[in-house]
C-alpha cells in the first residue's frame, strides 16, 4: 500500500520541473522571434510577375534594336564629351603647373641673389669690424 507522503514530489523534483518548463518557454520564445523576423524579411519581386504576364504591348525586336542603337550612340557621345573635358582639364592643369614652376625658378633666383647680397654685406661688416678693432687698439 502506498502512502500519501510517498506520492508527493520532493522539493528538488519541483525545482527540476520548473527549470525544464522555463527552458521550454525560453526556446518557444526564441522560435517565435525567429519566425516573426522571417515574415518581415520576405522578398518583394518587382515588377510583379503577374503584372508582367498580363502585359499585352511589348516592344518588338526592331524597336528594341533601335533603342539599343540609340543608347549606344548616346553612350558614345557622353564618353566623347567626358574625354574632351578630361583632356581640357589636363592641359589646363599642365599650364598652371608650368606657370608655378616658372614662378618657383624666379623665386629661387631672387633668393640666390639675396643670399649673395647678404654674404657680401656680412663680409663688408666683418671688414669694418676689423678696422674698428684696429682703430680702438691704436695708442
Amino acid at each position: 500500500m502506498t502512502l500519501l507522503a510517498d506520492s508527493i514530489p520532493s522539493a528538488n523534483s519541483v525545482w527540476v520541473v520548473l527549470v525544464a518548463l522555463g527552458s521550454l518557454a525560453g526556446n518557444l520564445a526564441t522560435v517565435g522571434i525567429f519566425v516573426a523576423s522571417r515574415r518581415r524579411q520576405q522578398t518583394e519581386i518587382s515588377p510583379a510577375p503577374l503584372v508582367v504576364a498580363l502585359e499585352k504591348d511589348f516592344a518588338t525586336k526592331s524597336e528594341f534594336e533601335a533603342q539599343k542603337r540609340h543608347c549606344a550612340d548616346r553612350h558614345s557621345q557622353l564618353f566623347a564629351a567626358i574625354s574632351k573635358v578630361e583632356r581640357d582639364k589636363a592641359s589646363e592643369i599642365e599650364q598652371k603647373v608650368e606657370i608655378a614652376r616658372k614662378e618657383i625658378v624666379e623665386v629661387g633666383k631672387k633668393v640666390a641673389s639675396l643670399e649673395t647680397a647678404a654674404e657680401l654685406q656680412n663680409q663688408k661688416m666683418a671688414s669694418m669690424d676689423a678696422k674698428l678693432d684696429r682703430l680702438i687698439e691704436r695708442p
